[in-house]
């Protein structure tokens, strides 16, 4: 038990460690992308969760049905939710892509505890970001393509 509890506590020190370097930096230009690809018209401010994602649409909690990519961005979608409290999920994250997903699904799923509108610094907003961007950042709206 000591040992399986050492394991946890040093890894989710670890990935504080980590994302206190990464998600400022990453946040940032998960943002400049999405401005970018409002700007060319392949996003807009007001796209929502089930639109972006409908595969997601069902498991999502009515409370997100019309979160926008603008509230996402600003922090403004109601979401407060802390990850590092809850060490059995936050061990299943191990893999970038699976864990997305499953934080993506556990949020959604939730009813904002928020206020949507109301600021509330949340990291999470940018992990759903994220795929919006991948979704609709092909179909000629490639960033490397200057226009």
């Amino acid at each position: 038990m000591a040992m399986a509890m050492w394991r946890t506590l040093t890894f989710l020190a670890w990935m504080g460690f980590l994302a206190i370097g990464t998600l400022a930096q990453t946040q940032a230009i998960t943002g400049t992308l999405k401005g970018m690809l409002v700007d060319r018209g392949c996003l807009s401010w007001d796209l929502t969760p089930p639109e972006a994602l409908p595969e997601l649409a069902p498991i999502m909690s009515k409370g997100h049905l019309k979160t926008t990519i603008g509230m996402l961005g600003a922090h403004r979608t109601g979401i407060q939710d802390d990850l590092l409290t809850d060490a059995a999920f936050f061990e299943k994250l191990y893999d970038p892509l699976d864990g997305r997903l499953l934080v993506i699904n556990r949020i959604l799923s939730k009813d904002p505890v928020g206020v949507q509108g109301g600021v509330f610094y949340d990291n999470t907003n940018y992990v759903i970001l994220g795929p919006f961007i991948e979704r609709f950042a092909g179909d000629g709206c490639f960033l490397g393509e200057n226009s």
